[in-house]
C-alpha cells in the first residue's frame, strides 16, 4: 500500500509536544456524497487510460452553496452537483480545451456568478447555469496558478516574469504585482535544525507562526488558517498552533502479471483497485476529496463539527513490551464527556487510525501491539455522544 504522507515521516522521536488547545472540534468520518460511473451519459463522468497516465475529473471546485463543479475532461464539460449528488447542470466550455489535467479557475463569491475559467490568453466568466456572463483577454499563461480574491478581483500568476497581474471581473487590468501581494498571504520559512522549519504566513490583518512546512496555506470565509497539503489538511488556532487534521486514505492496488518478455528495469502493470486525490478545503472548512476505482467516481466529503473541548496533558511512558498512556479530562463540561478515542500513526502528521475506544472513566491505556524499533504517534479525543473534540496534544514513543 502506498503512503502518500511519506514526506512528512520523522524517524526519531526527540521530544513530547505537551501544548493545550483551546479550539476544539474536529471532522467527523468521510461520506461518499457523489457515486457516479465512468462513460460519456448525462449521468456519468469520463474517463480515458492512457501509457502513463489516465485521464479523469482530478479538479474540483465547492462554491459557497454547496455546488461541486468538477472539470470532465474526456468529456470536455463542466459538471455541476448539489452537495447531496444530484447532477444540477452540465456545462460545454465555449472553447475546445483538450485534456488538461489542471485548468486555471476560481470561485468568485457572489450569488450571480460562480466560477472564472481560463486557458491561456481566454477569460470566461460562468455562472451556475452555465451562462456565459463575460469573457476577455489578458495575460497569457498555462500552468500559472489563478486565484480570486474576497473582493473578486483575479490574481494571475505568470511565472516567466514573476509577476502578479490583477483584473477586475469585467476585464480591466488593475494592478500588476513584482512580488507576490499580501492579500494573498506572505509565507517565510526557516529552517530551525534538525529537519524542522518554523512558517510564518502573514496577511493583511492577521500574522501566524507555525512549526513545518507545507504546500499550501489558506484561509476559509471566517479567516481560519488551513495547511493543505498533498495529502492532509490541518486547521490551525488563531496562536499557530494546529487543532485538528485530516488524512487522505492511502491508495490500494494490485500487480498483475508480467507480460512476455518484459524488459528489464521496467516494472509489471499495476491495477489500481483505489485511489485518491489531494485534499480541497471548502469556504466553511468541510474537507473534499475526489475517490477512483475500477467502477466508479466518487466524490468524499469530511464535515467540520465543534465538539467537546479535547483532553488535556496526554503522555506516553515506554516500556519493554507495551506504550502506557495518561490523560486528564476536558476542563470544561466534563461531565458530559461519554468516552475518549485514542488514535495512532505512523507518521507525525497523521493519518491517525484509531487504536482504542475507551469508556469516560478511562483515563489511561496500554498499548501492547507496537514493535521495536518503530517510531509511533498518538493523540487522543473525547466524545461527547456522537461528537469528537479536536486532538489532543500529540505524543510519540519508542519501546525500550
Amino acid at each position: 500500500m502506498k503512503n502518500r504522507n511519506s514526506m512528512l515521516i520523522i524517524n526519531i522521536c526527540l521530544f513530547i509536544f505537551v501544548v493545550i488547545y483551546p479550539i476544539y472540534g474536529g471532522w467527523i468520518e468521510p461520506k461518499e456524497i457523489i457515486k457516479i460511473n465512468w462513460g460519456a451519459d448525462s449521468n456519468q463522468v469520463g474517463f480515458l487510460a492512457e501509457d502513463t497516465s489516465d485521464n479523469f475529473p482530478q479538479d474540483f471546485m465547492v462554491t459557497s452553496k454547496d455546488y461541486i463543479i468538477l472539470w470532465d475532461m474526456v468529456n470536455e464539460r463542466i459538471v455541476a452537483f448539489i452537495n447531496s449528488g444530484r447532477i444540477k447542470n452540465i456545462i460545454k466550455v465555449e472553447q475546445k480545451i483538450g485534456l488538461i489535467p489542471k485548468l486555471r479557475w476560481g470561485l468568485i463569491n457572489n450569488s450571480n456568478l460562480n466560477f472564472i475559467l481560463k486557458t491561456g490568453a481566454n477569460y470566461r466568466v460562468y455562472n451556475i447555469e452555465g451562462d456565459l456572463k463575460n469573457k476577455f483577454e489578458g495575460v497569457e499563461t498555462y500552468i500559472e496558478s489563478l486565484t480570486v480574491f474576497s473582493d473578486n478581483s483575479i490574481f494571475v500568476l505568470k511565472g516567466d516574469e514573476n509577476k502578479y497581474y490583477r483584473y477586475s471581473l469585467s476585464g480591466q487590468l488593475l494592478k500588476t504585482y513584482d512580488t507576490r501581494p499580501l492579500e494573498l498571504g506572505i509565507i517565510n520559512r526557516q529552517s530551525t535544525g534538525g529537519g524542522n522549519y518554523e512558517t510564518t504566513i502573514e496577511y493583511p490583518d492577521k500574522k501566524w507562526k507555525v512549526n513545518g512546512p507545507c504546500m499550501k496555506y489558506t484561509r476559509d470565509a471566517c479567516g481560519i488558517l488551513y495547511c493543505v497539503d498533498n495529502a492532509i489538511v490541518i486547521r490551525y488556532d488563531d496562536e499557530g498552533k494546529d487543532v485538528a487534521f485530516v488524512g487522505m486514505p492511502d491508495e490500494k492496488s494490485e500487480e498483475t502479471p508480467a507480460p512476455p518478455n518484459l524488459p528489464a528495469g521496467i516494472d509489471s502493470p499495476v491495477n489500481i483497485l483505489e485511489q485518491y486525490g489531494s485534499p480541497v478545503l471548502a469556504l466553511n472548512g468541510d474537507v473534499y476529496t475526489w475517490k477512483r476505482t475500477p467502477d466508479k467516481y466518487s466524490i468524499i466529503k469530511w464535515v467540520w463539527v465543534d465538539g467537546p473541548e479535547c483532553p488535556q496533558y496526554l503522555e506516553v511512558t515506554p516500556t519493554k513490551s507495551s506504550l502506557k498512556f495518561t490523560w486528564q479530562k476536558p476542563t470544561k463540561d466534563a461531565d458530559m464527556i461519554t468516552g475518549y478515542q485514542l488514535l495512532q500513526s505512523y507518521n507525525i502528521c497523521g493519518p491517525f487510525k484509531q487504536t482504542a475506544l475507551l469508556k469516560k472513566d478511562q483515563l489511561s491505556y496500554e498499548d501492547r501491539d507496537v514493535k521495536k524499533g518503530e517510531t509511533y504517534y498518538y493523540i487522543v479525543k473525547a466524545i461527547r455522544g456522537k461528537d469528537y473534540s479536536g486532538n489532543s496534544n500529540k505524543v510519540c514513543g519508542q519501546l525500550e
